[in-house]
């Protein structure tokens, strides 16, 4: 799960998954890694509310295919510190 909108996640995306090719068909983001690929299937969720505060949820499946332990700790890795925002 994560504390994001679509519009947000689309928003970043290109970064989060450069260099690589990927296409969207609906929620579905399929990308072409070097070897083997990934489906990273969205979900949109109720959004969490706390008194005044609203933040909206996304639920997102990462699915690898062919691909080593090695390269998807990689792929996480950059995909996590893409969507990471500062906070204290």
């Amino acid at each position: 799960m994560m504390s994001i909108s679509e519009a947000d996640f689309f928003r970043i995306l290109p970064r989060a998954l450069a260099p690589n090719v990927y296409s969207i068909t609906q929620s579905v983001i399929a990308v072409l890694l070097k070897h083997g690929s990934v489906d990273i299937t969205l979900s949109p969720q109720p959004d969490h509310k706390f008194a005044m505060l609203v933040l909206p949820v996304l639920a997102v499946d990462i699915r690898f295919k062919g691909v080593s332990e090695t390269d998807q700790n990689v792929f996480i890795t950059r995909f996590d510190k893409s969507y990471q925002r500062g906070g204290g």
